[in-house]
């Protein structure tokens, strides 16, 4: 078949289209994150909990549960705060850091939001907790959903995790406790609590009904079947049936045995006895044992653990010993040297008894004392973790909060609930030795909510009393390579990023200040909030560089702010030299005076005259004075006096107000080049403007303007280039941050004029010499938006088409279709065919790159408006990709986004003007078709074009083929609506696509070799088209023109 090279006509055309520079617009949504491990848009967020989520990491765990069925035994974990299951195939392994096999209630080990009935999955989870295993089958509490799911054999129906056995609902599409509006024998109240699961001897189900104050059965002969609801047979805790529901249990009812205040867990020893921990987390913290046979409802205990009988007056050994808090777990040790193990979680421990045929007679001792403990160091011991008054790093003996464990074989697997991980305890003569598994975290000492690397953030705190969220940016341009600084207030460190123009998802960062290592997230490294040192950190917040590249830090927790000297030239050293707010490097007072802070929060440089920092615990704002050629000299000034306080009348005063000379809770402040302070008031709502600093009084000053209508404002950036002041409307519900113009003009148009969105509650902003923002959010990641950009079919350049891979394409500014578009890709100029060796395409031309998925695509053009470029042959064929410029020297973003992808992009070269456009097209005698030089009907044409789609027989990206490469399929080809091969429109037969594949010597061009039919119309504007997948080549609908060509 005969090729044509594409002619210097149709080359030409698609050199470039420049036309008048517009300005550049900031991408609304982030174009790239860190603290997140995979790339995402907003509202398409796999992960909103703290720190690195990837699938072996644990957040409060709540049950574990092996099914030993089979060899080696699998291990389930209800990963409760992840709102999922996780499940590794060999608990025998006991290697650290494994991911897990199995995810049951996400869509991948990524996802964790909560799942279910008309929030999520459906079939998905929400807070599980209780697990047990029978007959392969997993079952699991689905506290939040109410109901308790049967999933049959996960790993033999892997990517088929779907339960077919429901109780608690009347479907799966129903999640309300108690759905019948009253307690039966159907729903359940599963209260936020959850739920112990268990099975008889005989196959019978148990299960603990915390709200509901109760324990069920169901038969063995109902769990044999599918579907649901399933009911009832039988109950224990309300004696007088299965519609009623006791009041709240009083002090007198401690003794009595038929009724409980919450039974949180459940199981059945050797022998058959049912044992039911029963708490309130209060006066009620005991064990009740059942010794059955269970024939009727409402039976009473035989025996009660945790209590002391009428009279007795224990001794301190006796009462530590006996006395639980939050009885959660239970376990039993088979045997000759049988045990009855209690998981005492209030007191961050595991209390070992007797088994029960072994227990003193009732009148000897009411209740059974324990023989042995797990977690602490003695029997007295009750602090997490073993500590006194803070909680310290975890190790492979200690506990907090055991809510959960497994007996198999001479392990114990305990879900250590508040060190976020499953441990493994070996049972070794008679007794338990330190952990020698491990799951969830990667040391033993680690305990953070999932893990933490260096690569992850913990910004957002949620309690039963709601979210408590910080952050804190800063960018160091003092030197060559821009170093990016992120406060961590969670995990007490902030992280530093040596080059942050090459951030991308799943970056570990290069530095860490105030802790040991990566691994470490504690307050004061220790735990202990009242000792901090030179070089800990408790809770830090506002972050400031200043242009000798020293760090400070707002050290919250500690009450005072840090200096820390240029920490990338003492890597491994981070030790500050200046303390402000504190008399020195270990003293705490939070006292409000000129020289102490309770919790300092935001910084920022009044010019060269000085520091200011707010002190939200003091609704206050601080001047410190420098001391010595524009900044501070250590040790001298340690501890140094304020000199101005904004906020308040005196330095000693801290409430709250809402006039234009209080503040209510300030957070992040700034300041522009007139050393004018701005002050996010985060309690009123708004953002107050000062004078110049110097220009204030001592105290007292009144704000010179105000921002209002914001809502809990907390961080704020003013660019010292453009005075633009960008501002996190951190509550409002698209998660804003607004862009104000700078002073001089809002004083008179206090009115935003831009915006960026977060994934979730803008908490800082800043921006970079090149006025690209970042924003720190509560989702735990921090956002970089550069400016914008638009991926176009680069020969027929329609705005409403998709790209494909293998398309010749364009890029240029966001919505400028290349026509008219800003000027922001670098400076250069520059075309492939000017190098030595112009092909293969080069990755790199003009120091530009485009990134495709990361993936460089190769360059025919680059110029400061437009970039022409080949889309890789792998490219995604649905969807969006990833675009990405940068400065290929510095890894520099000049623009970046998202483009959309079909499996098809087809396009004639054309000229640029007109509603009839000349394509490019090639006559039968190799000479260029115009309308002054048509083709004559009946010879073969050839057609220049792009986007054919995926070849799997393509070059390398940017090569030209070796030899003939054909499309898959032939194109439909219409000259004036009539389809070429269309017998019935041509009346003529055969086949008239003679040639369909890659062009011989142009990457990314498609060359069509047609025959044109006899009955053609003549004319020098027929109109020719090329359709692929549906898909045509122009528009002439929208975009107002079509494609030609000349034939006689």
């Amino acid at each position: 078949m005969k090729q044509v090279r594409l002619s210097a006509f149709a080359a030409a055309l698609w050199a470039a289209r420049c036309f008048a520079q517009a300005p550049v617009p900031i991408n609304p949504t982030p174009s790239r994150i860190v603290g997140h491990p995979k790339s995402e848009q907003n509202g398409q967020l796999a992960s909103y909990n703290p720190n690195l989520v990837e699938g072996r990491e644990l957040w409060s765990p709540q049950g574990v549960a092996l099914d030993t069925s089979v060899t080696p035994p699998i291990l389930y974990v209800s990963d409760g705060n992840n709102n999922r299951v996780l499940a590794w195939k060999n608990a025998t392994d006991f290697r650290t850091g494994l991911p897990a096999d199995l995810v049951i209630g996400q869509q991948d080990l990524f996802h964790t939001d909560a799942q279910g009935p008309g929030i999520g999955l459906q079939t998905g989870l929400y807070g599980p907790s209780g697990l047990a295993v029978f007959k392969g089958d997993l079952y699991v509490a689905d506290t939040n959903n109410n109901r308790i799911l049967r999933y049959p054999q996960p790993f033999a129906n892997a990517g088929n995790e779907f339960p077919d056995l429901y109780i608690g609902q009347p479907s799966l599409n129903s999640r309300s406790a108690n759905y019948l509006g009253q307690v039966d024998r159907q729903g359940i109240n599963l209260a936020g609590v959850g739920s112990s699961l268990a099975f008889d001897s005989a196959g019978n189900l148990w299960i603990t009904d915390p709200g509901n104050r109760r324990v069920l059965r169901f038969k063995a002969t109902d769990i044999a079947g599918t579907g649901g609801p399933l009911t009832a047979d039988l109950e224990i805790g309300q004696p007088l049936g299965f519609t009623d529901v006791r009041p709240a249990l009083k002090a007198p009812d401690l003794l009595t045995g038929n009724v409980f205040a919450a039974p949180l867990a459940l199981g059945f020893d050797p022998s058959g006895r049912l044992f039911v921990c029963d708490s309130d987390g209060n006066q009620f913290n005991r064990v009740l044992v059942f010794p059955g046979p269970f024939t009727s409802n409402a039976p009473t205990a035989a025996r009660i653990m945790g209590v002391f009988g009428p009279g007795q007056t224990p001794t301190q050994d006796q009462q530590s010993k006996t006395v639980m808090l939050l009885p959660s777990g239970l376990f039993f040790i088979p045997g000759a040297s049988g045990k009855v193990g209690v998981l005492d979680a209030g007191y961050n421990r595991i209390l070992l008894f007797d088994s029960y045929d072994k227990w003193p007679d009732q009148a000897t001792s009411y209740s059974p004392q324990a023989t042995g403990f797990v977690g602490q160091l003695t029997f007295n011991g009750s602090h997490p973790n073993g500590g006194l008054g803070f909680v310290p790093p975890a190790t492979s003996s200690t506990l907090y909060l055991p809510a959960g464990a497994f007996f198999s074989g001479t392990e114990l697997y305990v879900a250590d609930s508040g060190n976020n991980r499953v441990i493994g305890l070996p049972f070794q003569g008679g007794n338990f030795s330190p952990a020698n598994g491990l799951w969830g975290q990667d040391t033993f000492s680690m305990m953070q909510a999932n893990l933490i690397e260096g690569r992850e953030f913990y910004f957002a705190n949620v309690t039963q009393s709601g979210t408590n969220a910080d952050a804190g940016i800063a960018l160091d341009t003092s030197g060559d390579t821009p170093h990016l600084y992120v406060s961590d207030p969670f995990n007490h460190r902030v992280l530093g990023f040596k080059d942050f123009r090459k951030l991308t998802p799943g970056s570990a960062a290069d530095i860490v200040i105030g802790q040991a290592d990566f691994n470490s997230g504690l307050c004061n490294a220790t735990g202990d909030p009242n000792h901090p040192t030179q070089s800990s950190l408790c809770h830090p917040t506002g972050v400031l560089v200043d242009s000798n590249g020293n760090l400070y830090v707002a050290d919250t927790g500690n009450g005072r702010v840090l200096r820390f000297p240029a920490p990338f030239a003492h890597k491994g050293s981070e030790q500050a030299d200046l303390v402000l707010g504190q008399h020195n490097f270990t003293s705490t007072i939070t006292d409000p005076t000129p020289s102490t802070m309770a919790r300092p929060y935001g910084l920022a440089f009044a010019g060269n005259i000085g520091l200011l920092v707010s002190d939200v615990g003091h609704n206050r704002m601080l001047f410190f004075p420098f001391t010595a050629n524009a900044t501070f000299n250590p040790p001298a000034d340690n501890g140094m006096a304020a000199t101005k306080v904004f906020g308040q009348p005196d330095f000693t005063s801290s409430g709250s107000g809402n006039t234009d000379a209080n503040m209510n809770g300030p957070h992040h402040i700034a300041a522009d080049t007139d050393t004018r302070p701005y002050v996010t008031d985060s309690g009123n709502n708004r953002v107050l403007i000062f004078d110049s600093v110097l220009n204030n009084p001592t105290s007292g000053a009144h704000a010179s303007l105000i921002l209002p209508g914001l809502s809990n404002p907390q961080g704020i950036y003013v660019n010292a280039a453009t005075g633009e002041v960008w501002i996190t409307d951190t509550n409002s519900s698209s998660a804003l941050v607004r862009k104000y113009p700078k002073f001089q003009t809002l004083q008179f148009t206090p009115a935003s004029t831009g915006v960026v969105q977060a994934a979730n509650s803008p908490l800082a902003v800043a921006q970079d010499q090149y006025g690209d923002v970042i924003v720190a959010d509560s989702s735990n990641r921090v956002g970089f938006y550069f400016p914008g950009l638009q991926g176009i079919n680069g020969v027929n350049f329609l705005p409403t088409r998709s790209l494909a891979p293998g398309v010749l394409a364009s890029i240029c500014a966001s919505g400028s279709s290349c026509n008219g578009g800003a000027a922001y890709f670098g400076a250069n100029t520059a075309l492939n065919s000017d190098l030595p060796n112009p092909y293969p395409l080069p990755a790199t031309l003009g120091d530009v790159q485009v990134l495709f998925n990361g993936q460089p695509a190769p360059l025919y053009y680059v110029s400061p408006t437009q970039i022409n470029f080949v889309v890789p042959n792998l490219a995604p064929t649905s969807g969006t990709a990833d675009v990405v410029v940068v400065q290929a020297s510095t890894g520099r973003v000049y623009a970046a986004g998202p483009v959309a992808m079909n499996t098809v992009s087809p396009a004639i070269f054309a000229a640029f003007t007109g509603t009839q456009r000349q394509a490019a097209v090639i006559n039968q005698d190799n000479s260029i078709n115009t309308t002054t030089n048509a083709a004559a009907r009946g010879s073969v044409i050839t057609i220049y074009a792009t986007g054919q789609g995926y070849l799997p027989n393509a070059p390398p990206d940017g090569s030209a083929p070796p030899s003939l490469v054909q499309t898959p399929s032939k194109p439909t080809v219409f000259l004036n609506a009539c389809d070429v091969d269309d017998s019935a429109c041509t009346q003529e037969s055969g086949e008239h696509i003679m040639f369909s594949g890659l062009s011989p010597q142009f990457p990314g061009v498609w060359q069509i070799n047609v025959k044109i039919p006899q009955n053609t119309g003549i004319g020098p504007q027929i109109i020719i088209a090329v359709i692929v997948n549906s898909v045509s080549s122009f528009d002439a609908a929208t975009a107002g023109w079509s494609t030609t060509i000349a034939v006689k």
